[in-house]
């Protein structure tokens, strides 16, 4: 939905915004994806990654209008020199994303009354995974998400508007091809009545070899 080529109408589009704009004229109607990645061993029993992403293009609500992406993530991974068969480990991750969603203020379902000429929206997440004994982890989980363009009609009740979630987790690995989890989440969100909670199991098959590491 951010960039042109998506179909977005009035009742399911971005802060209420028809489609005005669909086709593909020259380069400039194209998206561009930039991407670089780097990791460190510190030593041998930690090691991370850090990497940069963006993307840009036009998108749907007019001629002339673009978004822009972009966002950084970070990983970093503990495994002891004596661990049995990987355990114990420690693993944690971030991510950090943003979106900038020009409007075109000749869109027809724009309200000229609006300050709001672009969408800003901002998200994260972090997590972290303890392999506390063999088969056996635990983890946390917390996300935010907040969304600019409340003087969209539509936006009031987007669900990207601001919200978070923790997620505390206990994992299974009944072999080294699959894991069991159970998972907890707690939803506070703007566009939510009341906080939400849930519970999720999830059964996960690998097949094939092992995927390579890079880091």
């Amino acid at each position: 939905m951010s960039f042109l080529g998506a179909r977005e109408d009035a009742e399911g589009g971005i802060g209420g915004l028809s489609a005005t704009k669909d086709d593909v004229d020259n380069l400039t109607d194209l998206l561009y994806l930039a991407r670089w990645a780097n990791s460190w061993d510190l030593n041998q029993e930690w090691n991370t990654q850090v990497g940069l992403s963006a993307l840009h293009g036009p998108n749907a609500t007019g001629n002339g209008a673009e978004t822009w992406i972009y966002g950084a993530d970070f990983v970093a991974k503990w495994r002891p020199s004596n661990s049995y068969r990987g355990w114990p480990f420690l693993t944690w991750e971030t991510e950090v994303i943003a979106r900038d969603y020009d409007i075109d203020t000749a869109n027809p379902d724009f309200d000229p009354a609006s300050t709001d000429k672009a969408l800003k929206d901002r998200g994260l997440y972090t997590q972290a995974l303890y392999g506390f004994t063999p088969r056996w982890a635990a983890g946390l989980r917390f996300e935010y998400a907040s969304g600019g363009g409340d003087g969209l009609e539509a936006r009031v009740d987007d669900p990207f508007a601001d919200r978070f979630r923790f997620s505390p987790l206990l994992a299974f690995y009944p072999s080294e091809f699959s894991r069991i989890r159970l998972q907890y989440n707690y939803d506070h969100a703007d566009h939510l009545a009341e906080d939400a909670h849930s519970v999720w199991v999830g059964f996960e098959v690998l097949y094939g070899a092992h995927p390579a590491h890079r880091y």
